[in-house]
């Protein structure tokens, strides 16, 4: 059997890194207009009903989890390969075109989807795995195995995405991080994806990825606002709601001191309280 050519385009993962990076460009660039295009995009096909989002967030917990253990490995990948199977994969499939036409019709970049991604192997084994998980007809229980255990190895690999209690980063005093995660931990009891996402990118000292995460929890909070504004009878919560924005517009996704993080990390709370309910 000739060897499977990975698809980095129906990449989950790597769709993502994409048009994160993209955001990150265009931030340093002052290209206000794609920046705020590739957050757009974001939120519309990542947004909390897509099969998209839950694909990614399987994704990124295989891409993350450090676990020692092979029972618990063994563990969780049964549970990651109910999750896969759960899916409809034709809306999933369909979703991942539309998103593909929409960046190529945004952006007019041949290159977009040539961007180097320096985990890509990685990327491209977990989610062959999810594809082989999905189709065990065409893949074979062979080709399944061989997938399972090299993502097997890249949980076990994996030691700087360790939970964030036990992360440890060059440069970093271990006692303030533990620190700051605990803070974290205690004001807001369970971090969301998002909140995990802007910390990981703290940690690893990306200023970049770290501006444009902030950036998009920002898009996020003013939509759920005016949603709710615009559904809102009462005259005591409208007033509530124009201070809120207020608020919202002094905050500067440019500033990735931990004083401003904090801010996002509650202005990030905030608005999954507003989407829950």
């Amino acid at each position: 059997m000739s060897k499977r050519i990975h698809n980095k385009k129906r990449n989950v993962g790597i769709l993502y890194e994409l048009l994160v990076r993209k955001v990150s460009e265009s931030l340093v660039e002052n290209d206000e207009k794609s920046s705020n295009s590739a957050l757009e995009i974001i939120e519309e096909f990542f947004d909390k009903e897509s099969v998209l989002l839950k694909e990614y967030r399987l994704f990124s917990a295989l891409t993350k989890t450090y676990i020692e253990s092979d029972h618990v490995i063994d563990r969780l990948l049964s549970e990651a390969k109910k999750g896969a199977g759960s899916f409809d994969n034709n809306a999933l499939e369909h979703e991942k075109s539309r998103l593909i036409k929409r960046i190529n019709k945004t952006f007019d970049d041949e290159n977009f989807f040539n961007t180097k991604i320096p985990d890509y192997k990685k990327f491209a084994s977990i989610q062959s795995l999810l594809n082989a998980w999905r189709d065990p007809d065409r893949y074979g229980m062979g080709k399944i195995a061989e997938s399972e255990q090299r993502v097997a190895s890249i949980l076990k690999e994996r030691k700087e995405f360790k939970s964030l209690e036990d992360m440890k980063v060059d440069n970093v005093n271990p006692l303030a991080f533990k620190l700051m995660v605990e803070k974290f931990n205690k004001k807001f009891k369970a971090l969301s994806e998002s909140q995990k996402n802007v910390i990981d990118a703290v940690i690893q000292k990306d200023t970049k990825k770290t501006q444009a995460l902030l950036q998009l929890e920002l898009v996020k909070a003013k939509k759920s606002i005016n949603e709710m504004k615009n559904a809102e009878t009462s005259e005591w919560l409208l007033k509530k709601v124009d201070k809120v924005n207020k608020v919202i517009e002094c905050l500067d996704p440019e500033d990735t001191s931990e004083e401003s993080v904090k801010k996002f990390m509650t202005l990030s709370h905030m608005t999954n309280i507003i989407t829950e309910e």
